[in-house]
């Protein structure tokens, strides 16, 4: 995790070559510094393709939906920049961040309940911030061979990524690398 991420709200810009702005250079799309819950919000009504446009502004998202039909902004490149806002924000690969946020939504009623008891409030506080809270709370319920397992999934790309026809290196690295400084220590061994 990317302990930067956790440490303020944080705005996230994104240009698309293809869509310009008045001056000429290509739009900076931008969501504005939002705090845990409209992240979370976003993804549980309508998915990781939702913060793009989703949390954009009005005119922002009208722009992009345009840019969209118009062909200038293609489905694969809209996946991209949601997996990169999703990446930024959280300080966790996409994939790492969505299992963080499935566990959350999947089981709010013990999870949820757990962090609010713990003090963590979703409406102030960084998506970052509130997923390393998730990760810590499923960590302080599992036995040190449970932990090592979770750790190591989190760190697991999509399946799909590490096939043979679209192989993805940079994700298979990152996924080594967590998986290696998971090392098997256990999180909070006596």
């Amino acid at each position: 995790m990317e302990a930067l991420a956790a440490l303020r709200l944080w705005a996230y810009e994104r240009t698309f070559p293809n869509v310009l702005g008045a001056n000429g250079y290509p739009h900076i799309f931008r969501i504005p510094p939002l705090p845990a819950a409209d992240w979370l919000i976003a993804s549980f009504e309508t998915g990781h393709l939702s913060y793009l446009p989703g949390l954009l502004g009005d005119d922002e998202r009208e722009l992009l939906m345009d840019a969209q039909y118009e062909g200038h902004v293609t489905h694969d490149d809209l996946v991209q920049a949601n997996r990169d806002a999703l990446e930024m924000i959280s300080g966790w690969p996409w994939w790492s961040a969505g299992k963080l946020m499935g566990v959350l939504y999947h089981q709010f009623d013990m999870v949820g309940g757990l962090l609010i008891m713990s003090g963590v409030d979703l409406q102030r506080q960084p998506l970052a911030a509130v997923l390393a809270a998730v990760n810590a709370k499923i960590l302080e319920y599992k036995s040190k061979e449970d932990r090592t397992k979770w750790l190591n999934e989190l760190a697991m790309p999509p399946a799909d990524m590490l096939d043979h026809d679209n192989w993805n290196e940079e994700a298979a690295e990152r996924a080594l690398e967590m998986m290696m400084a998971n090392g098997g220590a256990g999180y909070g061994d006596e």
